[in-house]
């Protein structure tokens, strides 16, 4: 019954979104964009683990190849940044660049589109 439920929550949502309107689940917030939360865009040459919790990121990892963008139904919370590997991102419409090559987690605010170029 759980799927049949998630199924046609599923297709409520995109009729929402196909009538204009914004769709929100129960457990997402209204605030957070785009849909639903932070995106990240893998501009780069290499996939990059991202995750889903920068609570718990290796229990919400997920790989993102290159030119690749997050999941947009999910709040995308940060992306990791490899040893030996290189980080440079904005946050559109700011123009301001952030690199990062020491290995760790970036976090991704709610309301934040990331681009990532990254390489190793």
């Amino acid at each position: 019954m759980p799927f049949i439920k998630r199924a046609l929550t599923g297709l409520a949502a995109v009729a929402a979104v196909t009538a204009g309107a914004t769709a929100v689940t129960p457990t997402e917030s209204a605030e957070a964009v785009p849909p639903f939360g932070g995106q990240i865009h893998n501009v780069g040459s290499q996939p990059m683990f991202i995750t889903y919790n920068l609570a718990n990121p290796w229990g919400a990892e997920a790989i993102l190849s290159p030119w690749a963008i997050s999941d947009g139904f999910r709040d995308a919370d940060g992306f990791y940044v490899e040893t030996g590997c290189r980080a440079t991102y904005t946050f559109p419409p700011a123009t301001i660049a952030y690199s990062r090559t020491t290995p760790g987690w970036v976090k991704v605010n709610n309301t934040q589109y990331a681009v990532v170029n990254y390489s190793c």
